[in-house]
């Protein structure tokens, strides 16, 4: 496990939002490894609009998982802005990140 001191931040290559979903995309070379602690900065990616209270999920093209709150609801927040990170913690079983902090 990787302590949030160590953890670099991984910046999202695009983020996209339909239907009250919103999908953010990070690097291909990004491997999620289970119980492993990830920052998603939203630096250089433009934010769409209809953010605001929408499930989120992030993918590397291969792994897809949902970002889920610590009731095991999908984690809604308020609009995303740029230059947000979002600290997640993956866990694999089912594929999910676990908002950490947000």
């Amino acid at each position: 496990m990787s302590c949030c001191c160590k953890t670099r931040i991984i910046p999202a290559t695009s983020v996209t939002a339909s239907n009250g979903a919103v999908t953010i995309t990070v690097p291909a070379t990004t491997e999620f490894l289970d119980g492993n602690l990830y920052k998603i900065g939203l630096f250089t990616s433009a934010i769409p609009d209809g953010t605001d209270n929408a499930t989120i999920s992030i993918t590397n093209g291969t792994t897809t998982a949902f970002v889920m709150n610590d009731l095991a609801n999908y984690f809604r927040r308020p609009p995303l802005r740029g230059r947000t990170v979002l600290t997640l913690r993956y866990f694999g079983d089912p594929s999910h990140f676990l908002a950490w902090g947000c």
